[in-house]
């Protein structure tokens, strides 16, 4: 019994490791219209992940429900290791906050290496 119970207790410790290597952390502050960091609660956040800085083509979006704190929120982003997965080191990530347009500037993320 106590066998079944350590194997159960790695094979969820994989489980999750292998959970957790899918996504990637950002970090970023986020503020209202007039560039004023937001009240602390939880945001809807459209994630949107683009080639370049300006322009260029939308590679991907991500909706979240991330927590603010002091105007800072982290978020694990699917998308950030789906598009390392594809090749991408480098994506500019554009934010959008419930009911506050797209940030007119774009965020540079350095993309961690794949996942094998």
């Amino acid at each position: 019994m106590k066998k079944i119970l350590v194997i159960l207790l790695m094979l969820a410790v994989v489980v999750f490791g292998v959970e957790r290597m899918k996504t990637q952390n950002f970090k970023s502050t986020l503020s209202d219209k007039y560039g004023l960091p937001l009240d602390d609660g939880t945001y809807q956040v459209t994630f949107k992940f683009y080639d370049s800085s300006k322009n260029g083509i939308l590679l991907e979006e991500e909706v979240k429900l991330v927590k603010c704190k002091d105007g800072i929120c982290i978020a694990e982003l699917k998308s950030l290791q789906k598009l390392a997965n594809s090749g991408y080191g480098v994506v500019w990530i554009g934010i959008k906050t419930d009911n506050i347009q797209e940030s007119a500037f774009r965020i540079r993320k350095y993309l961690d290496k794949p996942v094998k």
